[in-house]
């Protein structure tokens, strides 16, 4: 059960976090709409918008980085979002209300 989530900005540092079960439901729930495939190339892109860090207790349990509107990075995997881009303003919503 994720317990935490961290949730630092890529564009100014600051770190936001939450302990709180609707919030956290909130945010997984927008994440969920997405459709990922695997990208071909790994090799390691500079930059992100948000690392999300899940937590069980004091463990991290994973990893999500919004690189931008249409690449995600799980657990060390790039991805391509597919369907529609992720909505950077909602991800802004959800992180401003941590």
């Amino acid at each position: 059960m994720i317990s935490k989530v961290s949730v630092r900005n890529g564009l100014n540092g600051e770190l936001s976090t939450t302990d709180d079960g609707v919030k956290i439901t909130g945010l997984i729930n927008h994440l969920d709409r997405y459709s990922l495939e695997k990208m071909d190339n790994q090799e390691t892109l500079g930059g992100y918008r948000y690392t999300i860090d899940f937590y069980s207790g004091s463990n991290k349990i994973s990893r999500i980085i919004i690189v931008d509107s249409k690449i995600m990075r799980v657990d060390e995997v790039y991805y391509d979002v597919i369907d529609f881009p992720i909505e950077l303003e909602t991800i802004d919503e959800h992180v401003d209300s941590l």
